[in-house]
């Protein structure tokens, strides 16, 4: 009877487990509008600077001191083997055992496209739950937020989002613990009464001394005849001459699968009770002309602070925002020393530059929205509830549209000019500007990146140097155009000693922005 008895008290401990620990399904909820959102949070996204490049660093050359492992051993036996002398060796140590090969340096055109924009724009949201008394219990939090920039009327759109910078982090939400352990084998329970076989041995022994000795053994077996457990009921009574009396009482079950189920059943509680997941608590999407940021909240835990969102505009391709056009970087004008270098030493590389010229270019505006709901509690101020899931709960929806907060991207951040070098003669009014001869003469473009300024020094350098040899070139050939009858040689094989008297009559010397489209 007793076996039956366990068998069906285990069934009934086992179907009461349960990892429920609060009544999450149970709060109440409500929905109202906020009508003054900004008392109550405040949203504002701005551009902040770009961190860093980071440089590249040069190869240099493997030396006897970056060998690993055994070949640097190798590396002495052979040169000790070959070297005459002390200082042989320590040259071989010191000689570089690799070339580095220096880039070539040519005058091939290359594209350069600076049709593009990366913007890093932080998202922040200021909570202001004090100015209202709903919004100060513990639980409150800014439950969905999501906020817009638009781009209106704008010469830029939106071309790919690079990087998002975002708390990724671990929520905890404590661990609750009850002082309850379950150890039935659950194919014992869940097979009571059905094919379960027993059999019964008892033995009896008893001596002279005088000693007791009962013992009850009864096999369990599953509906394979499998034996999984037995059922030991021993009783022991000793009694001796003396006064000592010694009752004994020994009851011993075993089965055989209860340890390894009831472990794995008792692990598997303790999952449950101890709430912890990891959440990124930040979405996107994106079209041309504007750009979303989704936010929620999690369990007790608010919507993050900052976010930093690495954007990438586009130019649009047309003729009134974008042009195209080819520019010459001048190299290799100085020499170590600071004097100058002749025109026959310099290196010019040319380009072909997609660029927006900042005559034509404007500004970018980004206007913002934000809409969302804070998830407030209207709690009695007397009682408790287990963590926030028996809240009752009010959400105040807010959103504020056309919001004065824009950011503005100045065009000096995108825009570029190319220039022309102009001169002008003392005692003429004419305007020149450096140019290959040719036929007709070809434009020479400066880009504002490149060091415009070291090639005016240069230039002026050149022509106060009072030696025309630095001018006399085999490579180059240009002049100074101001119509098809007005040239004045610069820089050819041939230049005569009138023409570089007439260079040093030069008053003025700048640069002048191109505006033709």
């Amino acid at each position: 009877m007793k076996p039956s008895f366990l068998l069906i008290l285990a069934l009934f401990i086992t179907s009461c487990v349960n990892t429920k620990f609060t009544n999450h399904d149970r709060g109440n909820y409500e929905y109202k509008k906020l009508t003054t959102p900004e008392k109550a949070i405040e949203v504002n996204v701005s551009a902040i600077p770009m961190p860093p490049k980071k440089k590249k660093e040069s190869e240099k050359p493997k030396t006897f001191f970056d060998l690993r492992d055994s070949v640097p051993h190798k590396y002495l036996e052979v040169i000790g083997g070959k070297a005459k002398n002390t200082d042989e060796i320590i040259k071989a140590i010191n000689t570089d055992l690799s070339i580095v090969q220096s880039p070539k340096k040519n005058n091939i055109i290359k594209d350069l496209h600076q049709n593009e924009i990366t913007l890093r724009l932080l998202f922040s949201n200021i909570k202001k739950y004090y100015n209202y008394e709903s919004l100060m219990h513990p639980n409150t939090r800014l439950e969905f937020l999501t906020t817009q920039i638009n781009l209106e009327n704008s010469n830029v759109y939106f071309y790919s989002i690079d990087k998002i910078e975002n708390q990724f982090e671990e929520i905890d939400l404590g661990t609750l613990e009850r002082n309850q352990s379950v150890s039935f084998n659950s194919k014992l329970t869940g097979n009571a009464g059905v094919s379960n076989s027993v059999e019964d041995s008892r033995s009896f022994s008893q001596i002279s001394n005088p000693t007791y000795d009962y013992e009850d053994i009864q096999n369990a077996y599953d509906e394979n005849g499998n034996l999984i457990g037995t059922i030991k009921n021993t009783n022991k009574y000793t009694k001796s001459n003396t006064s000592t009396k010694n009752n004994k009482k020994t009851s011993a079950q075993s089965l055989s699968a209860s340890g390894e189920v009831a472990y794995a059943n008792v692990e598997s509680i303790k999952e449950n009770l101890a709430i912890k997941y990891k959440k990124i608590k930040t979405g996107f999407s994106f079209t041309p002309n504007s750009f979303i940021l989704s936010q929620r909240g999690s369990p007790l835990s608010d919507i993050s602070e900052n976010v930093v969102i690495t954007a990438t505009f586009k130019i649009k391709n047309e003729k009134l925002f974008l042009d195209t056009k080819r520019i010459s970087a001048f190299s290799n004008l100085f020499k170590k020393d600071g004097s100058i270098n002749k025109v026959d030493d310099i290196t010019i590389t040319e380009k072909r530059l997609q660029y927006s010229p900042c005559y034509i270019s404007s500004e970018i505006t980004l206007d913002i929205d934000y809409e969302g709901a804070i998830r407030a509690v209207k709690n009695d101020k007397k009682g408790r509830n287990s963590l926030e899931w028996d809240d009752n709960v009010i959400y105040y929806s807010f959103d504020k549209k056309n919001n004065q907060n824009q950011i503005i991207i100045p065009k000096s951040e995108f825009c570029h000019n190319l220039y022309k070098l102009k001169v002008t003669f003392k005692g003429d009014n004419k305007k020149y500007y450096l140019k290959r001869a040719g036929n007709p003469p070809e434009e020479i473009l400066f880009y504002d990146d490149d060091d415009i300024r070291s090639f005016r020094l240069w230039f002026q350098k050149l022509i106060q140097s009072e030696n025309i040899s630095n001018l006399q070139s085999n490579k180059h050939n240009f002049v100074l155009y101001s119509t098809q009858d007005n040239q004045i040689p610069f820089s050819n094989s041939g230049i005569t000693s009138a023409q570089y008297e007439k260079l040093k009559n030069i008053e003025q010397i700048s640069f002048e922005i191109r505006k033709e489209n």
